[in-house]
């Protein structure tokens, strides 16, 4: 599981401020399945995780480690 680390309140990667108690990768999560409810925001997938994924380089990190794209 990905997921990001919060320190009282806040990111410890991008800063972002706890919303509801929902962390960075759960807040994502919701964009995710707003844009599968609405067509529209299909043409954005790329640039929303893009984002996501440039803010949390660590995720990005530990998701290609384990598909072996890193040594």
């Amino acid at each position: 599981m990905i997921d990001t680390i919060m320190k009282d309140g806040f990111c410890i990667e991008c800063g972002a401020k706890e919303e509801d108690g929902l962390s960075c990768w759960e807040q994502l999560g919701y964009l995710l399945a707003w844009e599968q409810n609405n067509p529209k925001l299909y043409a954005l997938h790329f640039w929303t995780v893009s984002r996501y994924m440039l803010q949390h380089p660590s995720n990005f990190r530990r998701m290609c480690s384990n598909k072996k794209i890193i040594p």
